[in-house]
């Protein structure tokens, strides 16, 4: 967190507002169902390697945050739509918060032994 918070704070502070407010359906519609499919998939494929599944959807939810740093420097160079560059640095600032909650929630589930949504 002593990494991710800072770059999270200048991105979000770089960010328009007035484009969040009008891609707002769109961007949590991809960050929290790319976060939940990337969560449940990478989970599912784990627990075959004899984890259980508790632990696996705890290693798969720490593998799904992205930071808007990262969408930008891997963009760099490559010719993409303003729009679609928008909506992907925008949408990586919301998946970063729904990832910390599954990593939340799949921490208590692990230490709990189960899942209290």
């Amino acid at each position: 967190m002593y990494i991710v918070a800072p770059l999270i704070y200048f991105e979000g502070q770089s960010t328009r507002i007035n484009l969040i407010g009008k891609r707002l359906r769109q961007i949590l519609e991809t960050a929290v169902l790319l976060v939940i499919v990337g969560t449940v998939f990478a989970g599912f494929s784990v627990s075959l390697l004899g984890i259980p599944l508790a632990l696996a959807f705890l290693m798969g939810a720490l593998s799904t945050p992205t930071d808007a740093t990262a969408t930008e420097s891997v963009s760099e160079g490559l010719i993409v739509p303003e729009r679609q560059e928008n909506i992907l640095k925008m949408e990586s600032l919301f998946n970063d918060a729904s990832g910390i909650i599954l990593v939340t929630a799949m921490a208590l589930w692990v230490k709990n032994g189960q899942f209290n949504y």
